[in-house]
């Protein structure tokens, strides 16, 4: 599926040397390397956590956080990232995607951009949101902006007793579906 959108003069000249199917591969690697090895680093600096301290939590040895940390290392499994995203309560995707969308999700590189929140922190801002919103009688403004934030591809509506439907609608994915 081919996306129209808009792109910066950098990202032409990256799909220029992109025709290379070697540049394109080398590229690839070291980019996931890189960003896998950068987000753990962040992740760990988000909670405060040594290598040692990392590993106590992962079930890993201080080594293997080390080894995952680094952008030469190239076998990371995908139990180890989910043994990682479970221990530090944040999500994990790992999916195919066009070099269009990778070079658009791979383009801010800062130290935040890796730090996404934990299972808690969306929960808590989505509550805000939905009691933000609640108090809508009083301000049409507010509820629009609390529907937006609630609305925002980032955040999930985590209400038990609606995001089923919240989950399904999105997915187009009956609940049976999602129970399975």
């Amino acid at each position: 599926m081919i996306h129209q959108k808009q792109y910066l003069a950098s990202d032409h000249d990256k799909f220029k040397k992109l025709r290379r199917k070697g540049y394109r591969d080398a590229y690839l690697e070291a980019q996931v390397r890189t960003r896998i090895a950068y987000q753990i680093q962040a992740l760990r600096k988000k909670f405060r956590l040594s290598q040692e301290e990392m590993a106590k939590r992962t079930s890993k040895t201080q080594s293997m956080i080390s080894r995952l940390e680094s952008e030469e290392y190239g076998r990371v499994t995908v139990q180890t990232l989910l043994d990682v995203a479970c221990a530090l309560d944040v999500a994990l995707d790992v999916q195919f995607v066009s070099y269009p969308d990778f070079l658009e999700r791979t383009r801010d590189k800062s130290e935040v951009a890796m730090q996404p929140d934990t299972f808690h922190e969306s929960w808590n801002a989505v509550t805000l949101a939905q009691m933000w919103s609640g108090r809508s009688a009083q301000s049409s403004e507010r509820s629009a902006a609390g529907r937006s934030v609630l609305n925002s591809p980032s955040r999930v509506n985590l209400n038990p007793q609606t995001a089923e439907n919240g989950l399904t609608s999105r997915m187009g994915t009956s609940s049976t579906a999602l129970a399975a």
